[in-house]
């Protein structure tokens, strides 16, 4: 062979490898994008399912790990927060990112980041910030507190002043308690380390709820106060009613009040719209799912639903009872009696069946989070949790308080 064929086949053999090559990294390259769009395909699939059912997209924050926006988006599938729901690209986790409008309105988009599932529902990249658990309570009168990851084991926490602790609620990575009868109010990254904040006046306020990124909370005397951190506060003009409760849901915020017929909405939680409730009653609480918001009314067998919280329809408790509070999760509202064992559940707020929670107490609050409702009672330890509302197990609060509020995610 000549010098001149050994040059020529050298070549020819570099050309073939550069090939390969050029080959195997564009199979690559293309194998991995096709992996992330048919993971994106999934996410945003599962977010146009749950935004047709008439969910609002207020869990879906910005920066949320996988396992936060699954739990968002609720459909058919029950989605367990803490598991690793990792589809084509084993251990990473995608992050979504709001590009469009807030509310139901919202579009989202999936990007993959270098950060890694460590199998404890938390991201293992040490700039992820402090993750809440899934359950905080907190008591009336003191500063007692308590946190769970499942509704089971709980640890005694501690508030950063004596008050009447009425509402915590979580959102946007911050827990937010408020106490009636003065001005406190409390945020926690955690539910561990607490700091004192400022409502915008000494009211007496019953609940706060987040959504649509931001806090808003409702006093009967009457007041409603909003923040977008749970920090700085700007009161608001509501008007005159007894406001007890409040929710977020389908980009609007609806208020209910205690005694008389008079409920209100509000896309932003500053401009509220007068509402009228089907009937007079202690409108007692309010909660929002599968496209549908549901009031239910203290001391009667009254409910109501709504699917704008303007228009809203009479229907009936099980029983004529004190219902205390209303949750909705996994497809299921759920309803609690002070002073009784009694319980219901429905998967519309039309159509409600009785259930029979572990003991009899003052079932102050239920919440729904991590595949699993959680209610605590007042002038005890106890507390409930139950997967569908239906079975419910008695469980242990750290110490016997007035916990009066539970907050889930």
């Amino acid at each position: 062979m000549t010098m001149l064929e050994l040059l020529v086949t050298i070549l020819i053999v570099a050309a073939l490898i550069a090939g390969v090559i050029f080959f195997i990294a564009n199979y690559v390259s293309w194998s991995q994008n096709t992996a992330d769009k048919q993971t994106y395909t999934i996410l945003n699939d599962a977010l146009t399912r749950y935004k047709t059912q008439g969910g609002g997209v207020s869990g879906l924050t910005y920066d949320a790990t996988i396992d936060r926006v699954l739990a968002a988006l609720q459909t058919q599938t029950t989605w367990v927060k803490g598991q690793s729901y990792q589809f084509l690209d084993s251990g990473v986790t995608y992050h979504g990112r709001s590009i469009g409008e807030t509310g139901t309105g919202a579009q989202y988009h999936f990007s993959r980041y270098n950060t890694y599932y460590d199998g404890s529902g938390q991201q293992s990249n040490p700039g992820g910030g402090a993750t809440a658990p899934t359950f905080v309570a907190v008591a009336y009168g003191g500063t007692t507190a308590a946190s769970s990851p499942d509704g089971v084991t709980w640890t005694a926490r501690t508030l950063p002043s004596s008050a009447y602790w009425d509402s915590v609620v979580y959102g946007n990575g911050t827990l937010v308690a408020v106490a009636t009868g003065s001005s406190k109010a409390a945020t926690s990254p955690d539910g561990i380390t607490w700091t004192a904040r400022t409502l915008s006046s000494s009211s007496d306020w019953n609940q706060v709820a987040y959504g649509n990124g931001i806090f808003v909370a409702v006093a009967d005397d009457p007041a409603i106060s909003t923040s977008p951190d749970g920090i700085t506060w700007a009161a608001r003009t509501p008007s005159s009613a007894t406001w007890q409760a409040v929710a977020y849901g389908n980009g609007t915020f609806v208020a209910v009040a205690y005694g008389g017929n008079k409920a209100a909405t509000s896309p932003d939680g500053i401009t509220w719209t007068a509402r009228t409730l089907p009937s007079s009653s202690a409108w007692q609480a309010v909660a929002y799912g599968n496209g549908i918001f549901v009031a239910i009314a203290f001391a009667s067998n009254k409910a109501a639903t709504s699917p704008d919280g303007i228009t809203w329809t009479a229907s009936t408790l099980p029983s004529s009872a004190n219902w205390q509070a209303v949750a909705y999760g996994n497809g299921t509202f759920v309803a609690v009696v002070y002073g009784s064992n009694a319980a219901a559940t429905s998967p519309d707020g039309i159509t409600w069946t009785a259930r029979t929670l572990p003991s009899s107490s003052h079932w102050n609050s239920v919440a729904y989070g991590n595949a699993t409702f959680v209610a605590v009672a007042d002038s005890t330890a106890s507390a409930a949790t139950s997967p569908d509302g239906v079975t419910w197990t008695a469980r242990t609060l750290p110490s016997s308080a007035n916990w009066t509020s539970v907050s889930g995610h």
